[in-house]
């Protein structure tokens, strides 16, 4: 009864990253392998099962611009365009009804885990809180670079948004829809933005 007790707490509280700096010695993510297999570590002692790396690329990282324009194309045919941590972004902090019109064209939000419990400062927070409150806000994902100041943990965040929503947004923000994402599926919350609110 006891392991059944745990296993179904496991699964319930199992977790999807979907916007991570998890690879080493790429970007400005972890510096060492030791530190990105520690990040591993902490993420599964949070609960996060799944986590897809975002790489940095830009003048300071390269890449090869002709072939991530072409999987950008292929990309953009199969799944809904990602707005990742805009809570964060100074342009749209200042206009953050833009965000929910581009929710309204069909475009799913991604805020960062952090931001929604205050680690970014009361700005930040204010901003996830808005989005979060109108229905604005599709997935939470730790956008983490290292294991001491941006850390993969989603859990305090989960609870923050459960504490804002309900159990079942937190869920399908952490879970649900990362989940649906990672898979190529529709996300299966996706309400409609709550402009008055």
């Amino acid at each position: 009864m006891v392991f059944l007790g745990i296993l179904l707490t496991l699964l319930l509280s199992s977790v999807i990253d979907i916007h991570c700096h998890i690879l080493a010695d790429v970007d400005d993510g972890p510096k060492s392998w030791d530190v990105a297999e520690e990040m591993c570590r902490m993420a599964a002692a949070d609960g996060i099962e799944h986590i897809v790396a975002t790489p940095h690329a830009n003048e300071r990282y390269p890449y090869d611009r002709k072939f991530l324009n072409a999987e950008l194309a292929r990309l953009q045919q199969r799944i809904t365009p990602v707005i990742t941590h805009p809570e964060r972004n100074p342009i749209l902090q200042q206009d953050l009804p833009r965000v929910l019109r581009w929710v309204e064209l069909g475009c799913a939000v991604q805020v960062t885990a952090s931001a929604l419990t205050g680690d970014w400062g009361e700005r930040v927070w204010r901003s996830a809180e808005w989005l979060l409150k109108r229905d604005a806000v599709h997935v939470l994902a730790t956008d983490a670079h290292d294991t001491r100041h941006r850390r993969p943990v989603l859990s305090a965040a989960r609870e923050a948004a459960e504490e804002t929503c309900s159990a079942d947004v937190a869920r399908a923000l952490v879970d649900d829809n990362p989940r649906a994402i990672i898979g190529g599926r529709a996300l299966p919350y996706f309400p409609n933005p709550v402009v008055g609110r």
